[in-house]
Formats: C-alpha cells, sequence, structure tokens
C-alpha cells in the first residue's frame, strides 16, 4: 500500500494532467507537509511556480529536489534554464554540464547549453554543443535548433551559412514570426 505522501503525489500529478494547476500545486504542497524532501514533489512544484513567474521559490525547490536527489538531470536542466533567463550563465552552464554528465545523450541539454555558450559569446564551443544536440536528436535538427544555428552562424560572420538555417527552418514553421525577423 502506498504511503499518505505517494498516495498525494499521484493526485497532484492527476490534477496537473487534467490542468487543475491550482490543485496540482496544493497537492505538491500537501506532498511537502508530510515529506517536506521529497524529489518529485519538489521537482513538479518548482515546474508550476516558475510557469506562474515565481522564480526564487521555483530555484529553491529544483536546488532542494537535487539534495535529495543528486544527480536529475531534468531538474538540473530546469535549473540551468531559469538560471540562464536571470543572466546567471555561469551557474547555468555549470548545472547543463552536470546534467550531461548524467545523461550525455539528453538533446534538449546540449541545445540549452549551446544557447548559453552563445549567449556568453563563446561561439565554436556553442556550435559543438548544437552539434551535439542534432546528434542526441536523432540527426534531424529541431526549428529551434536551426534558428540558434542561424543565430551563432550569423555573430560568427558566416552569413551564407545563416541565411541557410534560417530558409530550412521557415520551410518547417513558415508562420514563425521570429524566424522571419
Amino acid at each position: 500500500s502506498a504511503t499518505p505522501a505517494v498516495q498525494a503525489l499521484r493526485h497532484a500529478w492527476a490534477a496537473q494532467q487534467r490542468g487543475d494547476l491550482v490543485a496540482a500545486e496544493a497537492g505538491y504542497r500537501e506532498v511537502l507537509g508530510l515529506d517536506p524532501e521529497e524529489p518529485d514533489a519538489l521537482q513538479l512544484l518548482g515546474l508550476l511556480l516558475k510557469r506562474r513567474g515565481v522564480l526564487d521559490e521555483a530555484e529553491r525547490c529544483w536546488r532542494r529536489s537535487l539534495a535529495a536527489r543528486p544527480g536529475q538531470p531534468h531538474v538540473l536542466n530546469n535549473l540551468a534554464n531559469l538560471l540562464e533567463r536571470q543572466g546567471r550563465l555561469t551557474e547555468a552552464e555549470s548545472m547543463l554540464r552536470e546534467a550531461l554528465r548524467h545523461k550525455g545523450d539528453y538533446a534538449d541539454a546540449h541545445y540549452n547549453l549551446a544557447r548559453v555558450l552563445h549567449r556568453g559569446g563563446a561561439l565554436d564551443a556553442a556550435d559543438q554543443s548544437l552539434a551535439q544536440a542534432v546528434r542526441a536528436a536523432g540527426g534531424r535538427p529541431s526549428v529551434g535548433m536551426r534558428h540558434l544555428r542561424a543565430q551563432i552562424a550569423m555573430d560568427g560572420d558566416r552569413l551564407d551559412e545563416a541565411l541557410a538555417e534560417v530558409d530550412a527552418a521557415l520551410a518547417e514553421a513558415p508562420a514563425q514570426a521570429a524566424l522571419h525577423h
């Protein structure tokens, strides 16, 4: 039989799956009332808080989740995205490298690392990380990957390559305004 905390976590997850985010958040908080360091409740509550723009509390949840269960690549990736959004690029890069240490084929983490490196001006390293993201995604770059590759190429004065990537991305997503820009 499941513990009360596990039962509450299942109910909260079900509420989130139904789109009832208020009930889901209340459920995750209930779980944490029963088990304050339950890593899954902490990471899922962090996602909801980030979505609501409560970034400081989301960060605390994810750090507590990682303290309770180190090496969760998806939590490290989410935390890195939050840190990157706040301009904390060195910390974001560190989190992404840690995520990749635990799951080397994590396409999203490679892609996010490429974004962080690009934003920090490390174009060659960003190119390499983006190439790893494409490999991890089965060799087929997403529209987002193509867009990032175009930005990196443009910043590296490789305009023909940048235009080719934008054209390829537009062929897949012609309505995406950012590509037209």
